[in-house]
């Protein structure tokens, strides 16, 4: 057939030059190709419309694939699209929605885990040691009910200013109280046992006999720590994060419905309740517990900090050294570390982990003026260097660092140009790739 504009000719193929390389060749490709590291769950095409919201999945060899979610449960993650993709679970480090929802402020309450996590929920009943909450943004959903023995802090009132806020949740989070405490919003405390939230009033017990507070007034109630039980967790888990801002800990977790027409995730948590949410409600997932190790989770071996001129910074776990979340370009984070300029933390990997990977920003509340700059060393010799990070520049992803084998990883922040400005610098979501 002659070609014409909408239809081009094929080239030929080039003349054989190999002797006997007809059939031969054929096979001897198909048997090349077979040998190749081809996912073997990579199937036909399925019927998911192309409209639908698409995810990308990363697994633990650092591949990436993207289209609609099919499935997740607690074993497998199934993609949809032109080249349906199944992943297990144990063989990945995580999944997100693509692109990720518009970033949205947290709202004014939440209920805050003693494991870290946090629920973007508005309080509307306590009894019988239970909160029974409404989503802040989606009220129409069924509420949550949540043991108050597993409950670290709620927060009725945040502040709009980012460091205001910082300062509410660092004192909710960081300090130990041996009675409840009611923080009201005109600076004073109440210090007794919560004992109900009814028709918007807060019963507090205490040795003058029970009071009530109205909700209005209270910014926010400390639980007591010495009452906290939180149930064990052993094994893989998933951090679920939802476009509300919430995150929370599953134990299990699964798609239910029909594709594409009211599916929904169901949510086994953690603190010990189960729940729905809307799959069109998902954020993300960060897989635990299998070949994905969050850093933040194993101890630090060293940490030195060299200050500018007196004031010393911690070392803090997937918090900011503020003391409120992990914050960069108008986003918050669940997991991750916060550091100070002059930092220097090492983790022992004892030749365990194939590959580390990161993303680093400096934190939504540092002035303005703030940068800095950042290092990877592998036992000890310099495997990546950041430019200098300025509070203008948002976060950056690192590249895969591979490890084979290391036996340390060392992290670094050094002062910016301008020393030390309040340099706060956030290292979100750093994973270790456990060895296969």
């Amino acid at each position: 057939m002659p070609a014409t504009d909408s239809v081009k000719r094929q080239p030929d193929f080039p003349p054989r030059t190999w002797p006997g390389c007809g059939w031969r060749w054929v096979l001897f490709a198909t048997a090349v190709l077979a040998c190749l590291n081809v996912p073997e769950s990579i199937t036909k095409a399925d019927e998911t419309p192309a409209s639908a919201t698409q995810f990308v999945l990363q697994d633990a060899s650092g591949q990436t694939f993207q289209g609609p979610l099919n499935s997740l449960s607690s074993e497998t993650i199934t993609l949809g699209g032109p080249m349906a993709v199944s992943r297990l679970a144990s063989q990945s480090v995580q999944l997100q929605m693509a692109p990720q929802p518009e970033p949205r402020p947290l709202s004014r309450t939440a209920v805050l885990l003693a494991n870290g996590d946090q629920l973007q929920l508005r309080p509307a009943s306590i009894q019988d040691g239970r909160l029974s909450a409404v989503w802040a943004a989606a009220p129409e959903r069924p509420a949550v009910e949540i043991p108050l023995e597993t409950i670290r802090a709620i927060v009725l009132d945040l502040p709009r200013d980012p460091g205001a806020a910082a300062t509410l949740l660092s004192g909710l989070l960081d300090r130990e109280h041996s009675a409840d405490v009611l923080l009201l919003s005109n600076g004073d405390q109440l210090r007794g046992e919560l004992d109900s939230l009814k028709d918007g009033k807060l019963t507090l017990g205490g040795a003058a006999g029970p009071a009530e507070v109205p909700l209005k007034g209270v910014r926010a109630v400390a639980l007591s720590t010495e009452l906290i039980s939180f149930p064990p967790v052993t094994g893989r888990t998933a951090l679920v994060s939802l476009d509300d801002g919430s995150w929370v800990t599953a134990t299990s977790l699964q798609t239910i419905g029909e594709a594409n027409t009211g599916k929904s995730l169901q949510i086994q948590a953690a603190f010990g309740a189960t729940f729905t949410v809307p799959l069109s409600s998902l954020a993300g997932v960060r897989l635990q517990g299998g070949r994905a190790v969050p850093l933040s989770s194993l101890p630090v071996h060293k940490y030195v900090f060299t200050p500018f001129l007196s004031r010393e910074w911690p070392l803090v776990t997937d918090r900011a050294v503020s003391g409120g979340f992990l914050a960069a370009g108008r986003r918050v984070f669940p997991r991750g570390l916060g550091m100070h300029s002059g930092a220097r933390a090492t983790w022992q990997l004892d030749g365990a982990y194939t590959a580390f990977e990161a993303t680093v920003a400096i934190d939504d509340t540092a002035p303005a003026q703030a940068s800095a700059r950042v290092r990877v060393l592998i036992d000890g010799r310099e495997a990546w260097a950041s430019p200098e990070l300025t509070a203008q520049a948002g976060p950056l992803h690192l590249p895969r660092i591979p490890l084979n084998g290391a036996k340390e990883l060392t992290l670094t922040v050094d002062y910016g140009r301008s020393g030390d400005m309040g340099d706060r610098i956030n290292w979100i979501d750093p994973v270790l790739i456990r060895q296969n």
